[in-house]
């Protein structure tokens, strides 16, 4: 039997202003929003979801990657995202820790969720 744990932990990366005036975009909702944990059994998945806005820009890029390796990407020009990832449990998974990173950007900050994924 395959369990997936998971916790995480949000926050900016970099300042949230600059000389001229930028902010980073906000996450306002996630899941599963890093209180906790999750477990999954072999053969299953995990789906996470972030959504949010940017302050004072319209064009956004965000990028979901499991251990440094992109699984998906999106982009807007309203100023908001929502987006999700389902990660599949695997044989080759069994036993390790992961990284899930989700990050948003609008091309001068960057905001950032992070899970740590044990894939048993």
């Amino acid at each position: 039997m395959g369990l997936l744990l998971l916790g995480g932990c949000i926050g900016p990366i970099g300042e949230s202003s600059s000389v001229d005036g930028g902010y980073a975009p906000v996450i306002d909702s996630s899941f599963p929003s890093g209180s906790g944990s999750e477990q999954i059994a072999m053969a299953g998945s995990a789906r996470f979801s972030a959504a949010g806005e940017d302050p004072d820009s319209l064009d956004l890029e965000w990028q979901w990657r499991l251990d440094g390796e992109l699984m998906a990407l999106g982009d807007a020009d309203d100023g908001r995202f929502d987006t999700e990832l389902e990660v599949f449990w695997t044989d080759e998974q069994s036993g390790s820790l992961s990284e899930l990173r989700f990050t948003v950007s609008d091309g001068n900050f960057e905001t950032e969720l992070l899970w740590a994924l044990s894939f048993e």
